[in-house]
């Protein structure tokens, strides 16, 4: 990723703080204005027929990971940027796309148990994920660290959360990250990094807050969301580390879902419906140009 498109990131994220969770119950969307009764029969005839006759593709995703995925004040309604991709991409392809809230680390399990079809649920495009799995890629994030308000300690890189307790949430690469982190640090003498593992980010972010950790390592996007609606209690960090793409992962054998997402997506991108979803959440540099499939290096 250029360091054009990561400036451009680091742009969406600032102006972020700056402005201001099984089934779930979901909210009907008005109908996306690209979408026709002829490009829904086209798209829709790529689906695989196990889907056809259920009508409706089963997505994980999570409930505390706002603004990309979080329960709306009933509880149960699942709403955020995915929530309004999956509005779009249902106009299109002619079946349901029910959310389905489930912790992080059980997706790609779940996936291969055939208990969910894809996920929608802001999951990096790695490499090391594409053993069994395929990603359509719909958006772009990076990296970033929250601290306490003012931070007090101090912290401005990775190499300060040296001796820190700092949170990841479970399943997520950034507990690895920590991980290595902390080899680094106590190969050149220093502390392990106290590395505390939550099932989401509410939690962990919440642990800033009542002062059981220094710091969190997360999706920028998330926690620079959350650190605004703290209300000054947590900060983040302007220095953003590993831009990386999003997508929907899709067993390998099944490709025709694979292709029905992605050209579905892709006619959300051409007929203008999809830069407005992420305008709308005040991101508008986490979109993409084009519906991908393994983009990441």
């Amino acid at each position: 990723m250029s360091h054009q498109r990561l400036a451009l990131i680091v742009a969406a994220l600032g102006s972020l703080l700056l402005t201001s969770c099984g089934a779930v119950v979901q909210k009907d969307a008005p109908a996306a204005a690209g979408a026709t009764a002829t490009s829904t029969a086209k798209f829709h005839a790529l689906l695989p027929d196990a889907i056809k006759t259920s009508g409706t593709i089963r997505a994980a995703s999570g409930g505390t990971y706002a603004p990309m995925h979080y329960f709306d004040i009933d509880g149960k309604t699942i709403i955020g940027v995915e929530r309004d991709l999956a509005d779009a991409l249902e106009k299109r392809l002619g079946v349901k796309i029910e959310l389905v809230s489930t912790n992080f680390d059980g997706i790609l399990a779940g996936l291969e148990a055939n208990r969910f079809d894809t996920a929608l649920v802001t999951m990096g495009d790695y490499e090391k994920r594409r053993t069994k799995m395929d990603f359509v890629d719909y958006g772009q994030t990076g990296t970033g660290i929250s601290v306490a308000g003012g931070n007090p300690l101090g912290i401005k890189t990775m190499d300060d959360l040296c001796g820190k307790r700092v949170t990841a949430v479970r399943g997520y690469s950034y507990e690895a990250d920590l991980k290595a982190q902390s080899t680094k640090c106590t190969e050149a003498g220093k502390a392990a990094v106290n590395v505390l593992v939550f099932t989401d980010d509410a939690t962990a972010n919440n642990a800033i807050v009542t002062g059981r950790s220094d710091a969190q390592l997360g999706d920028a996007v998330v926690i620079a969301y959350a650190a605004q609606k703290s209300k000054g209690k947590v900060v983040m960090l302007e220095q953003q580390l590993q831009p990386s793409v999003i997508g929907m992962p899709v067993l390998k054998t099944n490709p025709a879902l694979r292709d029905a997402l992605q050209k579905a997506l892709q006619d959300v991108m051409d007929s203008g419906d999809y830069q407005p979803i992420w305008k709308k959440w005040n991101l508008p540099s986490s979109a993409i140009d084009k519906a991908m499939i393994n983009a990441n290096p």
